[in-house]
């Protein structure tokens, strides 16, 4: 499955598409459809961190899939 997430270095903030693999056992894969930024990403664009990795956190989403073993939760549930 695909994805697209914000990968910041100093100055620049970059789209980019990674590859998500499925759900493993006892594990759910969230379609994200929202997130935070915190002062850590922020400090990672003005270059006060090193970092290049997908920025955002606090995540707000959808259940997209259900790995083995999960039952607590379905696809569809937010």
């Amino acid at each position: 499955m695909k994805a697209q997430a914000i990968f910041l270095s100093v100055g620049e903030a970059k789209l980019r598409e990674i590859e998500v693999p499925g759900p493993g056992r006892s594990e759910i894969l969230i379609e994200t459809k929202a997130c935070g930024m915190c002062m850590g990403d922020i400090y990672v664009y003005e270059g006060r961190l090193p970092s290049e990795q997908a920025m955002g956190h606090e995540g707000v989403g959808v259940v997209a899939n259900i790995g083995e073993g999960v039952s607590n939760v379905k696809c569809g549930d937010n």
